[in-house]
């Protein structure tokens, strides 16, 4: 936290990822950025029990996977 004119500013000071797991195996894995920005990795099994989900990570993952040679 710093102090700003119009009172405190909270960031993160770490980029990096966190992972959900339940009964051992991987639900979600979230990742951050310096800005605030994230992606998240639904796992199967997440997706069936949420029924809907940010399909963000999908996208980008199908993206990469199509620009690479």
């Amino acid at each position: 936290m710093h102090e700003s004119e119009s009172g405190p500013i909270y960031t993160c000071d770490y980029t990096g990822a966190i992972t959900v797991t339940i009964d051992g195996k991987q639900f979600t894995r979230t990742w951050w950025d310096m800005g605030g920005d994230t992606v998240t990795d639904f796992s199967p099994v997440a997706k069936s029990q949420l029924g809907t989900c940010d399909t963000q990570y999908d996208n980008d993952h199908a993206n990469w996977l199509r620009s690479r040679p």
